[in-house]
C-alpha cells in the first residue's frame, strides 16, 4: 500500500512538472505578440537608420572605412556599433544604407541585452527631445488644461 501511494505521488509530481513546463513554454512564446514585435522592429530600424544618417556625412547613402567619422555618434552608441565600424575599416568596405541595416541586424542578434536596452533608450531620449522641441516651437502645446468635473 505504501508503494502504491508513493507511485501515485510520483505520478502527480510528474504531471505537475509537465504542466509547469508547458506553461513556461507557452509564456515564452507569447511574451511578445506580433504587434509588439512589429513595434520593436520599427524602433530598431529607426535607430539603425539614424545611426547610418549620422555616419553618412556626405549624404551619398554610402559609408566606407576610410571616410567614416564616428565622433558624431554619442559615446554609448559608439561602443555598441564599434565592432561593425572596426570590421568596416579593417576590410576597407563600403556599405549602403540597406547593407548597414543588415549588418546591424546581425550585430543586434549577438548583442547583450544591456546594449539592446541602450539602443532603445537612445531612441526614447531622441524621441523625447523632439517632442520638447515641438512644444517649444508651437505655443499651443505649452498650455495645460485641467479637467473639472461638476455634478
Amino acid at each position: 500500500m505504501f508503494e502504491v501511494s508513493k507511485f501515485q505521488e510520483k505520478k502527480r509530481k510528474n504531471q505537475v512538472e509537465m504542466q509547469n513546463k508547458n506553461l513556461r513554454d507557452k509564456s515564452n512564446n507569447s511574451l511578445t505578440d506580433s504587434k509588439s514585435q512589429k513595434i520593436h522592429e520599427v524602433i530598431k530600424t529607426k535607430v539603425f537608420r539614424k545611426i547610418f544618417s549620422m555616419l553618412d556625412v556626405r549624404s551619398q547613402n554610402q559609408i566606407d572605412g576610410n571616410t567614416i567619422d564616428i565622433t558624431v555618434l554619442p559615446e554609448r552608441i559608439k561602443k555598441i556599433i564599434e565592432p561593425l565600424i572596426m570590421e568596416l575599416r579593417d576590410q576597407n568596405e563600403t556599405l549602403t544604407g540597406e547593407e548597414f541595416l543588415l549588418a546591424c541586424e546581425h550585430l543586434y542578434k549577438v548583442m547583450p541585452v544591456s546594449e539592446k536596452n541602450t539602443l532603445f533608450q537612445y531612441y526614447s531620449d531622441k524621441d523625447n527631445k523632439s517632442r520638447e522641441r515641438s512644444k517649444k516651437s508651437n505655443p499651443k502645446n505649452n498650455f495645460t488644461f485641467r479637467v473639472k468635473i461638476t455634478f
